[in-house]
């Protein structure tokens, strides 16, 4: 089945949760960012941990972040997130599992990200907002 097919059913599942992704990888950023367009989603790109520190957080409601960027570990803008109630989404190309329980995280992701369990965990993210 295609992606574009699997994700039929949930076009516009996230009209208006507002992601922020911090991810230095060109074309993984450029496919995030169109996964969470066609469920309706806002984004805001990032690729470092720099822009993390200084952007603006208002508006946003959740994030993925990748474990290494351009300029070094996230952790420092993922406790700046996670300080501002911000759920986190870890994607990393490392096993999952030895990144471990970290602060604020709703989910650790192994790269390929799969899509729907991305998608899944945004949900429950737009879910508890609305609530």
């Amino acid at each position: 089945m295609g992606r574009e097919k699997e994700n039929a059913v949930l076009t516009g599942s996230l009209q208006g949760l507002h992601v922020v992704v911090a991810e230095d990888d060109f074309l993984i950023a450029q496919h995030l960012e169109d996964v969470l367009v066609e469920q309706g989603a806002e984004t805001t790109m990032v690729t470092s941990v720099g822009e993390l520190l200084t952007m603006d957080l208002s508006s946003a409601q959740v994030a993925i972040l990748d474990k290494s960027l351009s300029d070094g570990d996230v952790e420092m803008g993922a406790a700046r997130l996670a300080d501002a109630g911000i759920p986190l989404i870890y994607q990393t190309g490392r096993d999952a599992a030895e990144m471990g329980q970290k602060s604020g995280a709703i989910g650790v992701l192994s790269k390929p990200v799969n899509e729907r369990e991305l998608l899944r965990l945004l949900a429950t993210v737009k879910e508890a907002d609305a609530a």
